[in-house]
């Protein structure tokens, strides 16, 4: 039995504004843990930078190198298949082996100026990447008759957040 989706722009729409959503959540968290971790670091507080330094690197590797495995899965194939898809997903691969470096130096930061500077670069990359994910691959994969975005993300928590199971209720 074959399953036939009926193209529906609301429902692109809506899986484009909780990806944008959940992307805004992760550098939100990201610069909020940042912020604690620079400040810890100012202040000289030794024992809580580096608690703050770890907390930020096992939420990168819970729910920031998540989101970049998924994004891998579920995305870039589908964007790879459009014609203007294949450089632009070669790029935000790029970003995600960046990415990954950086949430490797976070974890292995020596002292907490180098832990401040491995989660400064990671912010500016994600900042960057996400951009890119909002502003070209996502309308790319929204307006294309051959994929429904809101059917990749359906259900995937780490791409669409809390919205994803609206998303995967809709179908």
């Amino acid at each position: 039995m074959h399953h036939v989706t009926v193209f529906s722009p609301r429902r692109e729409a809506a899986a484009v504004a909780a990806m944008t959503e959940h992307n805004a959540e992760l550098i939100g968290t990201l610069r909020r843990r940042t912020d604690a971790l620079v400040a810890a670091t100012v202040g000289r507080n030794t024992a809580q930078a580096d608690e703050v330094r770890v907390e930020l690197w096992q939420w990168c590797r819970d729910e920031l190198l998540e989101h970049v495995i998924a994004e891998e899965e579920a995305l870039y194939p589908r964007a790879r298949a459009e014609a203007a898809g294949t450089l632009l997903v070669d790029g935000m691969l790029e970003d995600h082996a960046t990415v990954r470096r950086l949430v490797a130096d976070l974890g292995a930061a020596p002292d907490a100026v180098h832990a401040v500077a491995a989660a400064a670069g990671l912010l500016v990359m994600l900042e960057t990447h996400l951009k890119k994910e909002s502003e070209q691959l996502l309308p790319l994969l929204a307006r294309s008759p051959y994929v429904s975005l809101a059917d990749v993300v359906a259900g995937l928590h780490e791409l669409a957040g809390e919205d994803a199971d609206q998303l995967a209720d809709s179908a």
